[in-house]
C-alpha cells in the first residue's frame, strides 16, 4: 500500500497516462538505426547520374534527401572527414589497436620482492 491512498494495482497507470505525440513526430519516432544504415548504404552505392536522380525525385523522404545530400556532398568535396563521420556512424568506428612490446606489469612485480613492495609503500 502506498501512502494514504488506494493500493496500487498492477497494469493500471495513474492520470491519463503518457499524452500522445503529434502524429508529424511519431513517424520520426518511428527511424531506426538500421532504417539510417540501409539508407546510407542505398545512396553510397549509387552512381552521381543516380545520385542526381535520386535527390531530385519528389518523392523521396526528408531524411532519404539529408543522407543523400550529405553522401553527395562528402563525395563530390573529397572531403574525408565528412566521409569518416559518415563511416563512423552507419559503420561504427574502428577500434584503436594498442601494441605492447615488452614485459607485463604483473610479470614484473611478480619479480618484486614483497618486503621491497611493503617498504615503498610505507615511503620508503
Amino acid at each position: 500500500m502506498r501512502g494514504k491512498g488506494k493500493p496500487f494495482k498492477p497494469g493500471n497507470s495513474f492520470g491519463k497516462g503518457r499524452p500522445k505525440l503529434p502524429d508529424d513526430l511519431a513517424g520520426v519516432q518511428k527511424l531506426t538505426p538500421d532504417i539510417v544504415q540501409r539508407i546510407f548504404a542505398k545512396f553510397a552505392m549509387m552512381t552521381s547520374v543516380e545520385m542526381q536522380a535520386a535527390l531530385k525525385n519528389p518523392e523521396a523522404t526528408m531524411i532519404e534527401i539529408m543522407v543523400g545530400s550529405v553522401v553527395a556532398k562528402a563525395a563530390k568535396e573529397g572531403d574525408q572527414s565528412r566521409f569518416n563521420f559518415l563511416l563512423d556512424r552507419m559503420v561504427g568506428k574502428v577500434k584503436d589497436v594498442v601494441e605492447h612490446q615488452g614485459a607485463d606489469l604483473d610479470d614484473e612485480l611478480d619479480r618484486v620482492p614483497r618486503s621491497k613492495i611493503i617498504e615503498l609503500m610505507k615511503g620508503g
